[in-house]
């Protein structure tokens, strides 16, 4: 029977924590108040962790702490002081993006358990492969990948812990691959400040719509069958939603997980959650289902679940028949049919029946009469977007207690004194005090009341775990006696000494400091242009895609190599590395200089570097952005010919890598603002969704369109339905 897997929760407060615990998480993720690709959220201090840990160790509960963003240069010594904190907090698991995170925390925090992120674009077995060599314990799939493409992963993949997303908002760019945010507002997704750029409108052509604007996954239907692949957690998406949605989306899937509910019984269960926050729900990706409509053109945001149709209306009221519970204090939102639709949302403050006696609520059927902030045009459906029921009460966090470290503690008794001491993270800690010893009159376990004692630690960052007790007296364990007060001196003086030497902030808290050691020199040029390696007659598609009609005329090049960049998505990995091996056997008298741009690709340095004319470089789709993720690439690429430095990157944080790196005889290449990258890359075919989720008649899988945004002008690719978006001049 395979192990039931483990639901994980989103927590972006300490109360949605607290509340995905109580309702039926076995772990939740969350992010530091830096690191966090969900910079938004409230996120946590290391106080509120703190007492996190604690309620999550009493109770059997799990939590991983995100670093899942692009790491610059002068935020390394931030990053070792924080991990170094996690470390010493015994942390469940760190979900890491960056490359150079994974070899920083793999030298230094060896014992921390490493998960890469949905953002490491990770949907192969030969990705999963190369990070599982690299230590990596779990891996959290690309969310585009179907239930047959993960039951074949695992298949081939059976020692790494997969974990899958099964519920929660959509990206339509490919995770770790948007760049719309940072190009067009310097707001990185990247880096956690992604300012929603698919969720905002489009004017194509006169036609106007939400088009990049995903439905939301729910994989109700699919819970038994992830089960049976041998998923070893289901992650719910939502760090920027609120505690109740934290709370009802686990008790939900909780009950499903568990059998007590089924499928079918999702439309009338699911009401708490749609209300406290819905779009209409998709389960494309994960069902295998890829041409149908995974993006909703009309509204972007939460629209709950419909309470109605408004049936008449004037200035300051409508009436509708109620498809479902409504009472004062509720919230409720009207679309008004402008372009784009103008939502009106407000709280119910009066209700009437529809002979005019005042209500505080109605049931489904009933007609009633709701006062509204202005006239609602009759047939408009009318949303409930919240539920006064579920205004949940706040949680007092300092309530809780903190966690304290368990350590084992030595005590050892003389004749004439007591001596304390412990270690933790490589500190040695040692206290002894006189104190007058005598033989009790009458036997007792004096272990215990040594382990009893230093159990209640008060407010130190430790507790005890286990007391070793050493007696040196000549009288037998159960027969020593040292006065309460002397015993209660020790411990305070002994838990005092600990915290100033081993304790997380403290002045003689030992950072782990950073052995990156990189050669030193002189600064490197800014190198080959990237637009020059776009292959021609790409429609501006800056990788090589192999498909039919593919010839190497079409790739550039320059002093004598073939430059080659690699396809950063690849549903089917082992068709390209055919083509691949293909290409470079087919003209062995020309240099071929690959660009990798995917763990994918890491996999396969290792038997493409036995040709003698591939070399490689790192393309902007592997982000070196600090000098760890540098020396990561230096090290495990043989005949390594250059990287390019992290695509969002300023030229000030590339200058602040070049001197932290100096000359190796690998260049790190600046790319500038002549290069236009794609912004989104997907697995959706825009033309399908244009279309209402059905493909045209004889299609050609080749399609391209105008888009505007205001002033803004963008060119959108389709090829063999997938989907690009480029910026256009």
């Amino acid at each position: 029977m395979k192990q039931k897997p483990e639901l994980l929760s989103p927590a972006g407060s300490f109360d949605s924590a607290l509340y995905a615990f109580k309702n039926g998480a076995d772990a939740v993720y969350l992010g530091l108040k830096e690191f966090s690709a969900r910079s938004s959220a409230e996120n946590f201090s290391f106080g509120e962790l703190s007492r996190l840990k604690r309620f999550a160790q009493d109770n059997g509960k799990k939590i991983y702490v995100t670093i899942n963003t692009v790491i610059t240069e002068p935020e390394i010594k931030n990053l070792i002081e924080a991990a170094a904190v996690l470390d010493f907090m015994e942390t469940d698991g760190i979900i890491i993006q960056d490359i150079g995170v994974l070899l920083l925390l793999k030298e230094l925090f060896p014992e921390i358990p490493l998960h890469a992120s949905t953002q490491m674009g990770v949907h192969t077995a030969e990705g999963i492969s190369f990070l599982k060599k690299e230590g990596i314990n779990r891996t959290i799939l690309s969310r585009e990948l179907s239930i047959e493409e993960i039951k074949n992963l695992k298949e081939t993949q059976k020692d790494m812990e997969l974990e899958v997303f099964i519920h929660g908002a959509l990206c339509y760019s490919f995770s770790g691959l948007c760049f719309a945010s940072g190009v067009l507002l310097k707001r990185s997704a990247n880096r956690g400040d992604c300012a929603g750029i698919c969720r905002t409108w489009f004017n194509q052509e006169g036609r106007k719509g939400f088009f990049f604007s995903m439905k939301d996954l729910a994989s109700y239907n699919h819970i038994e069958e992830l089960k049976e692949a041998g998923i070893s957690s289901f992650k719910i998406e939502g760090r920027m939603k609120s505690p109740q949605y934290a709370g009802t989306s686990a008790d939900l899937y909780r009950n499903l997980i568990d059998g007590r509910t089924r499928p079918e019984q999702w439309d009338k269960l699911s009401v708490p959650l749609r209300t406290t926050f819905s779009r209409p729900y998709t389960d494309s990706w994960i069902s295998g289902n890829f041409k149908s409509m995974i993006t909703c053109h009309n509204y972007p945001s939460h629209t709950g679940i419909q309470a109605g149709i408004v049936s008449s209306s004037d200035s300051s009221s409508f009436t509708m028949k109620l498809r479902t519970d409504v009472s004062v204090r509720d919230g409720l939102m009207i679309l008004l049919p402008n372009t784009p639709p103008k939502a009106v949302k407000f709280g119910v403050k009066k209700m009437y029946t529809i002979e005019g006696r005042a209500v505080t609520g109605g049931k489904p059927g009933k007609t009633v009469k709701i006062a509204a902030p202005e006239k609602a045009p009759v047939s408009a459906p009318v949303y409930k977007i919240s539920s006064h029921k579920l205004n949940w009460p706040g949680i007092n966090k300092n309530a809780y207690p903190l966690w304290q470290k368990a350590i084992d503690i030595t005590v050892t008794v003389t004749s004439s004194d007591i001596t304390v001491s412990a270690s933790s993270g490589g500190n040695e800690c040692l206290f002894s005090k006189d104190v007058p010893v005598e033989k009790a009159r009458e036997q007792r376990d004096f272990k215990k009341i040594l382990l009893d004692l230093f159990k209640s630690s008060g407010t130190s960052a430790f507790t005890c775990g286990k007391i070793i007790l050493i007696n040196r007296t000549g009288h037998n364990d159960n027969s020593l006696f040292i006065p309460p007060k002397e015993l209660k001196s020790t411990r305070r003086a002994f838990f005092d000494k600990l915290d100033t030497l081993c304790a997380p902030g403290s002045t003689a808290f030992q950072q782990k400091e950073s052995r990156n050691t990189i050669l030193t020199g002189n600064e490197q040029s800014r190198g080959i242009p990237r637009e020059k390696l776009v292959p021609r007659g790409n429609n501006n598609i800056p990788f090589v895609l192999f498909e039919s009609g593919f010839s190497l005329d079409t790739l550039p090049v320059i002093d004598g190599k073939r430059y080659v960049p690699l396809m950063p998505v690849l549903f089917n990995s082992r068709n390209y590395f055919r083509k691949l091996i293909s290409m470079i056997e087919s003209d062995r008298g020309t240099p071929s200089v690959l660009g990798l741009n995917n763990a994918t690709h890491l996999e396969w340095v290792t038997p493409l570097a036995e040709y003698e004319n591939v070399s490689f470089f790192v393309d902007y789709g592997l982000y070196t952005a600090n000098s760890y993720a540098y020396r990561f690439f230096i090290e495990r690429i043989p005949k390594l010919a250059f990287c390019y430095f992290w695509i969002e990157g300023s030229w000030e944080e590339y200058l602040s890598l070049l001197q932290s790196i100096g000359n190796t005889g690998v260049p790190l290449f600046f790319i500038g603002k002549s290069f236009s990258p794609h912004l989104f890359l997907s697995r959706g075919c825009y033309t399908n969704n244009l279309n209402g989720g059905t493909c045209p008649a004889s299609c050609s899988r080749n399609f391209t369109y105008s888009l505007t945004q205001g002033s803004r002008k963008y060119k959108v690719v389709v090829k063999d339905c997938m989907t690009w978006l480029f910026n256009r001049a």
